[in-house]
């Protein structure tokens, strides 16, 4: 039975505890609020009140049209200092973790059971925990978890394909981008994209010759994310999701992902896959279980997805994450 999964940060909370939240994420942009780094009081006030980080990253993100040209630039730069401390933060938590001493053992059973299936991972994470957990931990090799070319840093004239269909190894789709990818400053659409992989030691910040002026490639949490996953590489891979991993489906489980209304992006993929597996030979529903300590997800995702995914609760409550990877992968 082929199965997709789609990750959220209830994932990287389950594989190890100090990975920060969204409201935690939120909590750290704070110093930067006040004239020197741009952060209106008053916005980051508001932002307290709705959406917090989404609604943040939006208003800087992505310019009203009433904007004059200088009030865009001024929005840019705040809007690029917001993903940088982001990055930052995510990079720090991963120092800490000190080559998964900490991480449970639940998730490295689960990420060897889907390097073994050859499984369709799809995530809305930023960090490399995957990648850790997978084994492939060098430049010439994390390249292969992905279903879109991603060229090392450190050899930017050497692209590493995509992994080979035939080889039964994971595929990781980064939706949002990753705190180990890296792109011009000008975000141009068809430049490649970068990796930097350091799993070993602090520093994991590639150094400044090698970054040339570039910055992280994410895609912040924004209510729309039309705009910041305009890059040709990162509307394939979205291609890919759906075509290669949720249409083709027969199960799908969703890990500590909650699905917020305001991200239209995601909601829309789901929608659109299984309205396209609907068309197909299948006329049941796709199951799709969904794996968080929030019991009340189940009706949330009913009322989103429910004419296309029959959802399933079992692993909804206490001990979600144990349960289910101990039922999938194995006691």
């Amino acid at each position: 039975m082929r199965d997709a999964f789609l990750l959220g940060a209830g994932f990287s909370q389950a594989v190890h505890e100090e990975m920060p939240t969204m409201d935690e994420l939120f909590r750290k942009l704070k110093p930067l609020v006040g004239v020197e780094n741009g952060v209106d009081p008053d916005v980051y006030e508001y932002a307290c009140k709705s959406g917090k980080v989404e609604t943040l990253l939006t208003y800087y993100a992505i310019p009203s049209p009433s904007d004059d040209h200088i009030a865009v630039l001024r929005k840019r730069v705040v809007a690029a200092r917001l993903e940088q401390s982001i990055g930052l933060v995510l990079a720090c938590r991963e120092r800490h973790l000190n080559r998964l001493a900490h991480c449970t053992n639940l998730g490295q059973k689960l990420v060897n059971r889907w390097d073994e299936q050859g499984s369709h991972v799809l995530t809305a994470n930023y960090d490399t925990l995957v990648e850790q957990l997978s084994g492939y931990l060098d430049d010439a090799q994390v390249p292969i978890l992905y279903p879109i070319t991603v060229v090392p840093l450190e050899a930017s004239t050497r692209p590493i394909p995509a992994a080979h269909p035939e080889i039964p190894v994971l595929q990781l789709y980064k939706l949002h981008g990753s705190v180990s990818w890296y792109t011009s400053q000008d975000k141009s659409n068809s430049d490649p994209i970068y990796g930097f992989v350091d799993f070993g030691p602090p520093p994991f910040t590639p150094p400044e010759k090698l970054l040339g002026g570039k910055r992280r490639f994410i895609a912040p949490p924004v209510h729309d994310k039309s705009t910041l996953l305009g890059h040709e590489l990162m509307r394939d891979l979205w291609r890919q999701a759906k075509d290669n991993a949720l249409v083709p489906a027969e199960r799908l489980y969703v890990i500590g992902y909650s699905l917020p209304e305001t991200d239209m992006a995601m909601r829309t993929l789901l929608w659109e896959s299984g309205r396209s597996a609907k068309r197909g030979e299948r006329i049941r529903k796709i199951p799709l279980y969904l794996v968080d300590s929030n019991c009340s997800l189940a009706d949330h995702y009913g009322k989103m997805l429910g004419d296309y995914y029959e959802v399933n609760g079992t692993y909804l409550g206490d001990d979600a994450f144990k349960r289910f990877v101990n039922d999938y992968a194995g006691d």
